[in-house]
């Protein structure tokens, strides 16, 4: 997969101990109507790579640009 795009930003210290998060804190993010969102995990045993696909992912009963993991702007399938 290729890079298009990478955006960073520091947090504060003292945010960083506030919300007791380090460097290897894992994070969700998201892109929702031009929004990125970045999600904190609370507990690192809580999700796993797996947790983020669902079971039956590449059955694409509706064919691809229906799947949730399809990106309309490439054409592609975001798992491969």
């Amino acid at each position: 997969m290729e890079i298009k795009c990478k955006v960073s930003f520091s947090l504060p210290e003292d945010l960083m101990e506030a919300l007791d998060i380090n460097d290897d804190t894992p994070v969700i993010a998201s892109i929702s109507d031009g929004r990125i969102t970045v999600e904190i995990v609370d507990d690192e045993d809580e999700y796993t790579e797996d947790d983020l696909y669902d079971e039956d992912d590449g059955d694409c009963e509706d064919g691809c640009e229906h799947c949730e993991y399809f990106c309309p702007h490439c054409g592609k399938c975001v798992l491969n």
